[in-house]
């Protein structure tokens, strides 16, 4: 598993463990999805996602449900 920073525009960066970009993509789509009515497409065109450094001290399972922020 790898840390991913997910960046949506107007909000703080958050990390989500995948095996892909695509992957903590979706997962952070997702969680936005469940509170704002957004489409995919959009939210593709709204977020910025980059490979981090896993966080020390973060256990990796945590990274899945993106609940680590910085």
């Amino acid at each position: 598993m790898r840390a991913f920073e997910v960046k949506v525009d107007g909000y703080s960066p958050i990390i989500f463990g995948a095996e892909t970009a695509a992957k903590a993509r979706w997962r952070a789509f997702s969680q936005y999805s469940s509170v704002y009515v957004c489409s995919f497409r959009r939210f593709l065109s709204i977020s910025k996602v980059r490979p981090v450094p896993m966080p020390e001290g973060v256990d990796p399972k945590r990274l899945l449900l993106g609940v680590a922020q910085l």
